[in-house]
């Protein structure tokens, strides 16, 4: 046979397998889930014979199956509240603390040496440990070279941050 005939062939045998697919998907089965692929091929099939772009297909809600039991919900996570807190830090000093606030901004002291990453990591624990907040709760957003730093809070508002600072001091 020559190739033609054989492409003839296998499109003749695509057509069929097609047309057979169609027509078990015309009659839906008794279970739920019969009923759901019925109505999935009978939107696929309707697409392909009518020769529309798939993109173009916008299926009624009623004819999509029901997937709310086949699904979880989605969980939304709570919105929690979060805060950035202005710190002032003085690096090469002989202990980690807390000193107190100047204006609106928290002056802090740590025994790293300047310029390091070590300073920003000592910065974090020690705001970790007086806030009593998980690490992943407490980010460097600003001033990851200098003195001048802004750290976000997640979980803590604003009179929180401030109230546990107050009774650490």
């Amino acid at each position: 046979m020559l190739l033609l005939e054989w492409v003839l062939l296998a499109e003749l045998l695509i057509l069929a397998l097609a047309g057979l697919l169609y027509l078990v998907s015309t009659k839906p089965d008794e279970d739920q889930d019969g009923e759901k692929l019925y109505r999935i091929l009978r939107i696929f099939w309707r697409t392909i014979l009518e020769k529309k772009s798939f993109f173009d297909l916008q299926p009624a809600v009623s004819e999509l199956p029901d997937s709310s039991s086949a699904m979880r919900p989605i969980i939304k996570p709570k919105k929690e509240s979060t805060f950035v807190l202005p710190v002032l830090v003085v690096p090469e000093s002989s202990c980690d603390q807390v000193v107190g606030f100047e204006e609106d901004t928290v002056k802090m002291l740590v025994s790293t040496p300047a310029g390091s990453g070590q300073t920003n990591k000592a910065v974090i624990q020690l705001l970790v440990e007086v806030l009593q907040l998980q690490p992943h709760q407490v980010q460097l957003i600003r001033g990851h070279y200098g003195v001048r730093k802004h750290v976000q809070i997640t979980g803590l508002n604003k009179e929180g941050v401030t109230k546990k600072l107050a009774a650490f001091l």
